[in-house]
């Protein structure tokens, strides 16, 4: 039987995905110098990728595994985060993020936005037509009282006219 041949990265290369052994098969380590593929090595790989999805699938009760928007869990997963304010910074982002979204993009929330929208549209009409009520009345006095006073002026010219 032939060997695969496939191109594979260098022995010196480091790993970047530790594997945590809880229940799993240990792990073959061998040396990447010839750059062949063994049988054994490949059913080894297999082994290791049934038994992740094993434990991802009783985790999870059979259910695929939901994709993490946890910063903390994003921070161990993707980032190497030793600063506090760099933490702080990414929080930040995530709350402004979904703020904008639940406010712009959801359609329930949207509906309560418009209703309190209009809400505050009609108690402000409102409070607008009561002080132009008010204008109006205020208006109207101050003819009446300045038809009196015409009148007053009127009857003193009289006066000063007929003496």
């Amino acid at each position: 039987m032939a060997k695969h041949t496939e191109p594979t990265r260098p022995a010196t290369a480091p790993s970047r995905h530790k594997l945590k052994s809880k229940g799993n098969p240990p792990r073959n380590e061998s040396s990447d110098e010839d750059s062949e593929m063994s049988v054994s090595k490949l059913e080894t790989i297999q082994n290791l990728v049934q038994a992740r999805k094993h434990d991802i699938k009783s985790k999870h009760g059979g259910k695929p595994q939901p994709k993490s928007h946890n910063v903390t869990e994003f921070r161990r997963n993707k980032l190497d985060v030793s600063n506090d304010k760099h933490l702080e910074a990414v929080v930040k982002i995530q709350k402004v993020w979904r703020g904008y979204h639940v406010r712009n993009l959801s359609p329930k929330i949207a509906v309560l936005k418009r209703d309190v929208q209009s809400k505050r549209h009609e108690d402000h009409i409102k409070k607008l037509s009561d002080e132009l009520s008010s204008a109006k009345a205020a208006l109207q006095v101050e003819r009446k009282l300045r038809l009196l006073q015409m009148e007053a002026i009127k009857a003193l010219w009289r006066e000063v006219i007929l003496n």
